[in-house]
């Protein structure tokens, strides 16, 4: 897996209220970076496009992340405060900077409609992500 620019791979903005919130795209982790690209070779033999799949190395996963955190400013962190709370955006995406710290796999696809969600997550679903999630208006997802 080749270095990518992440955050030019999002076609909508990343962030709502400063917390991490790709509107229309499913994140999903894997144990391996093997089993996510498996899944995303899955996406694109079922007609998928390549430029609405991303399988980042998770160390650009993790800077990405960590980078995203430290320019989100401080009423970010109020509102991560008060996600972590709830249980939701801000304790996923420091989930995923532990995934990505052990070397986990990521997937990353947009995804903006019922349908196209349910078919993503029937050909990912074989490759056991640990975690997949759709970020849509009103809420996040869990898929697994």
């Amino acid at each position: 897996m080749a270095t990518v620019d992440i955050a030019s791979f999002f076609k909508e903005p990343v962030s709502s209220a400063g917390l991490f919130f790709p509107l229309n795209y499913i994140i999903a982790v894997f144990p391996t970076p093997a089993q996510a690209l498996d899944a995303q070779q899955a996406l694109k033999r079922a007609g998928f496009s390549p430029d609405e799949i991303l399988v980042p190395a998770h160390p650009d996963v993790l800077a990405f992340l960590e980078d995203f955190r430290a320019q989100a400013g401080v009423t970010a962190g109020v509102m991560r405060g008060l996600s972590r709370m709830l249980g939701d955006d801000a304790t996923f995406v420091d989930r995923d900077i532990e995934h990505a710290r052990m070397g986990a796999g990521f997937l990353f696809v947009h995804c903006a409609t019922e349908d196209s969600k349910e078919q993503i997550r029937e050909l990912a679903r074989p490759f056991e992500p640990i975690t997949m999630r759709w970020y849509q208006k009103g809420g996040i997802e869990s898929l697994i």
